[in-house]
């Protein structure tokens, strides 16, 4: 398992000093702006407003690859979890730090497999109703902002197309503040729906306590021979031209294409009499 510190160190070195500081810290609590009053013999620091000090690690709690062979995007995905609770700005904030980014779903298919693997789970849900974070934020300075169902954008500029709210989702309740997207429970039971939230955290007894991150994999490519051609291409790729795939990482610098020799039944290299034998002991026979 890997942990994210989520936690602040600070070190005082002038005792008998009141100054005014500002430390850089994690998601919302992203400035402590107050003084810092170290006593005179500097082993008292008293911070004036709220901090991310007394906040957990944040957990992984397993991962898996949506492979591009089975029509898959070809990423990896991850689920944290943070006791008692993370607001969506945090989790997007150590999303980018780990390198990538909430998760994005794009289609049926993508969203059933974040259900299959990470979502089915009614322990990931807070008081049995808040599920995992998604990449999903509502901004008003989209064109197409509206209350509740507009502006929706995806955390890594993606397009913002497929859908999956839970019936009577988006809401915008609560105030008028549900502006990040997460999954929820319908009626405490899991069934990949989609519910907007608050993305910072409002109600810290209702906010989710897991999140997805994805991670873009590059494509992987090798060698592959279409008769006496080559070329670089994914294994998909190679299949839709129906060529002959020689690998993962293979280059087609050290792969030798061979053309298919017409006339060559017994696959020997050559044409000879035992082909014409061996054709006319099929003949009639149905190919398979």
């Amino acid at each position: 398992m890997r942990y994210i510190c989520a936690s602040i160190v600070a070190t005082l070195v002038l005792a008998g000093t009141s100054f005014a500081a500002t430390i850089n810290v994690l998601g919302d609590h992203a400035t402590i702006q107050g003084a810092i009053n170290a006593s005179s013999d500097g082993d008292v620091i008293q911070i004036a407003t709220k901090t991310a000090l007394d906040r957990p690690r944040i957990e992984s709690l397993g991962s898996a690859h949506w492979s591009s062979r089975s029509g898959g995007t070809g990423n990896t995905y991850e689920l944290f979890g943070s006791t008692p609770y993370i607001s969506w700005t945090e989790a997007d904030l150590v999303a980018r730090q780990l390198g990538g980014y909430l998760a994005v779903v794009s289609s049926a298919a993508e969203n059933q497999f974040l259900f299959d693997n990470f979502a089915w789970n009614p322990d990931l849900y807070r008081n049995g109703w808040w599920g995992p974070w998604l990449g999903g934020r509502q901004s008003t300075s989209q064109l197409d902002y509206s209350e509740p169902g507009g502006g929706w954008t995806w955390a890594n500029g993606e397009t913002w197309a497929y859908t999956n709210w839970q019936p009577g989702e988006p809401s915008n309740g609560n105030g008028g503040v549900e502006s990040a997207l997460s999954y929820i429970a319908f009626q405490e039971i899991p069934a990949g729906y989609w519910n907007d939230w608050a993305a910072h955290d409002e109600w810290p007894a209702d906010t989710p306590w897991t999140f997805i991150v994805e991670y873009d994999s590059p494509e992987v490519t090798g060698a592959c021979c279409k008769d006496d051609a080559c070329a670089t291409l994914t294994p998909l790729q190679c299949a839709d031209i129906e060529g002959e795939y020689a690998g993962d990482y293979t280059t087609c610098d050290n792969i030798e294409c061979q053309a298919a020799c017409l006339g060559d039944a017994d696959s020997n290299g050559e044409v000879n009499i035992d082909d014409i034998l061996l054709v006319i002991a099929r003949f009639g026979v149905p190919c398979p």
